[in-house]
């Protein structure tokens, strides 16, 4: 069995060694002095030999000589690393939930990763994990690996960092810990990730699939604090209810996303009383089944106080809905079509309680009515319902001319048009 495990690990890193060559982000790699980096991180473990033959003797020379022989065979003994292997304890077909057998070995496994090779891994419930460092445990997807929500799923989120027990310290070892990797299929009963508790949550290179909620992050344990990372992530919502969330916070501070797409939300980002977050290329892209476009947001931001860098609103009725003071840098709000019926609005900054926002770099893509059409879409800029406010339009560059309503223009500061 070890054996076999040992060629099937060889076959992999061949994939993974051929894929690197061609310019793909690896799990998984050797370095040139023969030891294994993972995620681009060179460990301090040497990769192995396979079966500890020579390679092939090079053609002979001019002076009669063999050519000097090849290098021994490596293999990707994974083990060597450490890791927990889920798949030599659960099944990774599909057939049956593996919840529990999972579920134990987080809990008998403190301070460890565990990796999770290709394959299927049915859940009915959610798996958590505790945010206290000396218990936590770290969980590493090959790109394959599949965590999904069976037919009896039990509600909640796949996978729950410090659902198990909340903590709050930054100063013991262990308490940096996530998900790396992997696909998160929702099967439209479940969410993705959710961060309960902890201080150093980080999430990154996941994709998720189906989910009603991608990405749902609590009030941190540090006063609200939760100070998560989420980076190189894509959220595919559910098209089966209208309230599917990419992102949502709730009374969660001080975090970061960077390089996030998402699709099939009828909100893309909801920061409900949150605070001191950065977002950085995050792209939400309208493409809902059902036809209550009206209600769709891209980015929601309750609380203000909040920094959005080249973030891009794709086809929402509104783009930005915002309340507070919140910075926001080399934004896009932009429409690709009108010629779908459900269109009936184009607004990029709803301010229900005035408009407050400092806004720089702003791209402006409305859309026309198609040809021959008598429909006039309102096209807003800010709606700031009557009520004024002291934000900014700083530099806004594209078509404002296609708007229907001027009251932008007491915000504009050296704008185009």
């Amino acid at each position: 069995m070890k054996k076999q495990i040992t060629v099937i690990l060889a076959l992999f890193l061949s994939v993974t060694l051929f894929l690197s060559s061609c310019g793909t982000s690896d799990i998984i790699a050797i370095s040139g002095d023969g030891y294994w980096v993972i995620f681009g991180e060179k460990t301090d473990t040497k990769a192995v030999a396979q079966d500890g033959k020579d390679g092939v003797d090079g053609k002979d020379g001019e002076d009669g000589k063999d050519g000097e022989d090849g290098a021994d065979a490596q293999t990707m003994d994974i083990k060597e690393l450490g890791y927990v292997i889920v798949s030599e304890y659960v099944k990774n077909d599909g057939s049956e939930s593996v919840s529990d057998g999972i579920q134990a070995l987080i809990d008998n496994n403190p301070n460890r990763t565990l990796y999770f090779p290709d394959g299927v891994y049915l859940l009915d419930k959610p798996l958590l994990t505790s945010a206290n460092p000396s218990k936590s445990v770290h969980l590493l997807l090959s790109n394959y690996a599949v965590l999904r929500a069976s037919e009896n799923w039990q509600g909640g989120s796949l996978v729950n960092f410090g659902g198990a027990e909340k903590y709050n310290n930054v100063t013991s070892c262990g308490s940096n810990y996530g998900i790396d990797g992997g696909i998160l299929d929702g099967n439209h009963l479940a969410n993705g990730v959710e961060i309960s508790s902890g201080r150093e949550t980080r999430i990154r290179n996941l994709s998720m699939k189906n989910c009603l909620y991608g990405i749902y992050i609590h009030d941190g344990a540090n006063s609200t604090s939760s100070d998560a990372d989420i980076m190189d992530c894509t959220i595919i919502g559910s098209d089966v209810t209208q309230t599917s969330v990419g992102i949502y916070l709730n009374k969660a501070n001080d975090n970061t996303f960077t390089n996030v797409r998402i699709g099939h939300c009828q909100v893309g980002v909801r920061l409900q009383s949150s605070s001191g977050n950065v977002l950085r290329n995050v792209h939400p892209l309208y493409c809902m089944a059902h036809d209550d476009y009206q209600s769709g947001v891209g980015f929601w931001d309750e609380s203000g106080s909040n920094t959005f860098d080249y973030c891009y609103a794709d086809q929402f009725a509104t783009a930005f809905k915002v309340k507070g003071v919140s910075c926001f840098t080399d934004c896009w709000a932009f429409w690709y079509t009108a010629n779908d019926p459900i269109i009936n609005s184009e607004t990029i900054f709803d301010a229900p309680n005035g408009f407050q926002s400092v806004v720089t770099r702003l791209h402006v893509g409305f859309c026309k009515e198609p040809s021959g059409s008598s429909k006039v879409v309102p096209r807003t800029v800010v709606n700031d319902h009557g009520k004024g406010g002291s934000g900014i339009l700083r530099d806004t560059v594209g078509s404002l001319s296609k708007a229907t309503d001027n009251t932008h223009i007491q915000y504009l500061v050296d704008s185009d048009g």
